[in-house]
């Protein structure tokens, strides 16, 4: 009624007046009305949905929204209108998914004689007598955990008594699939010598680290909690590991000649 100009309440009352003798004195014409409007309804209404500028917006943003978009807009044409938005969803989901688990990075953080900290690639294996910082960036949910993994020093024959120290500052829950992956991996470091650190992990995340059983793994030392110091907690865990190589290594009790 506002859009065709009515100003008062009064526009309700006529317009049902009307719509009342109309549908009584020419029922027979309004018969054959009846589906015409409904559809030219729709078509309006279809038409006002469609927004040039949003469909702009989404074809620039990636190729992943560019799929859904053709997707969704051709299976609006061969099925029903509600399965065509059910496929559109599944098909974002699932691209979303992929996405994520290819985006998954990880670093190596370097502690200069000044104590800054230089970022470079991680070693394909992990050596014998060092301290790794790793530092994964990107999401870490069940699909990205493998991808994790693959991306982690290979422990082997001769990487003992090395630490591998991992950051998760600004991760407020992991999931079961990445737990799994750390477990697996304390296990390997700790059948050549060497051991896992976890880092800056939160009450929910050390919650879950006890329950999964990585806990037990890894040990409750070896977990650390961060705090509003960006840096500290690491910086800290990295003088340990290297105060436990050294107590460690084979020749640590020989004394020197």
């Amino acid at each position: 009624n506002k859009a065709a100009g009515a100003r008062t309440r009064m526009a309700l009352v006529t317009a049902s007046v009307v719509m009342a003798v109309v549908i009584l004195a020419f029922a027979g014409l309004v018969g054959y009305i009846a589906m015409p409007a409904l559809a030219g309804l729709l078509m309006l209404i279809g038409y006002r949905t469609i927004k040039p500028g949003d469909l702009q917006s989404v074809w620039k943003t990636g190729a992943t929204q560019k799929a859904v978009l053709v997707t969704t807009f051709a299976l609006t044409m061969l099925i029903p209108l509600q399965y065509a938005v059910l496929a559109g969803v599944g098909l974002s989901v699932i691209l979303h998914v992929v996405r994520q688990s290819n985006q998954v990075i990880v670093k190596r953080w370097l502690l200069d004689p000044d104590g800054q900290l230089i970022e470079t690639d991680p070693p394909a294996r992990l050596p014998a007598g060092e301290v790794i910082a790793l530092q994964p960036y990107g999401s870490l949910f069940f699909a990205a955990a493998p991808v994790l993994e693959s991306k982690l020093p290979v422990p082997a024959g001769a990487s003992g008594n090395s630490v591998v120290i991992l950051r998760l500052r600004g991760r407020a829950e992991l999931g079961t699939t990445f737990l799994d992956v750390m477990r697996r991996y304390a296990q390997a470091l700790a059948a050549c010598s060497s051991k896992l650190v976890i880092v800056s992990a939160g009450e929910r995340i050390q919650e879950q680290l006890r329950v999964t059983g990585v806990t037990d793994v890894v040990g409750a030392g070896n977990i650390y909690t961060g705090d509003e110091r960006v840096g500290a907690t690491l910086k800290r865990a990295y003088a340990d590991a290297q105060t436990w190589i050294e107590e460690t290594r084979p020749d640590a009790g020989l004394a020197t000649p």
